[in-house]
């Protein structure tokens, strides 16, 4: 248990001194703040995003019904990847890495398991969408979410 906390504030760290060395820039981050409402199949919850690191990050946070969980996220201009560090009540946690193509970023899992991938529609004036896949037990299983501005 000691060490997964360790590692995730390892990878904490080494994103956010990525973000501090580097000059990133914002591409589309801030169009990502704001407060949402979100579904997913019969789930409904809120999500907050705020600006984070002089607008260099977002946080993501989200309440839903089966546990609590917090993205950050930031661009890498001299990788051009978004760098996501996710963590949630239950205790699960990864560190995913996106990449731009048009208005869609296709995020792969760097760690743990590199099994898992998503794919988000940039955000138009009041909404974003995401496609969320893991593979459990051999069969790959899929999480539509959709989010509206309030």
């Amino acid at each position: 248990m000691k060490r997964w906390r360790f590692v995730l504030a390892a990878a904490c760290a080494a994103s956010i001194a990525a973000v501090a060395t580097v000059r990133a820039q914002d591409h589309y981050l801030a169009g990502y703040v704001g407060t949402y409402n979100c579904t997913a199949g019969n789930e409904h919850y809120p999500m907050s995003i705020s600006s984070e690191l002089d607008g260099r990050a977002i946080r993501v946070e989200s309440h839903a019904s089966y546990a609590d969980s917090e993205y950050v996220i930031t661009y890498v201009p001299a990788r051009s990847v978004y760098i996501a560090e996710y963590a949630d009540s239950r205790g699960g946690y990864e560190t995913m890495e996106g990449r731009a193509t048009g208005r869609t970023i296709n995020y792969r899992e760097v760690y743990p398991a590199k099994t898992d991938t998503m794919v988000e529609n940039v955000p138009s004036s009041n909404m974003f969408s995401e496609v969320y896949s893991t593979v459990s037990h051999g069969k790959t299983e899929s999480i539509h979410e959709t989010c509206t501005k309030r």
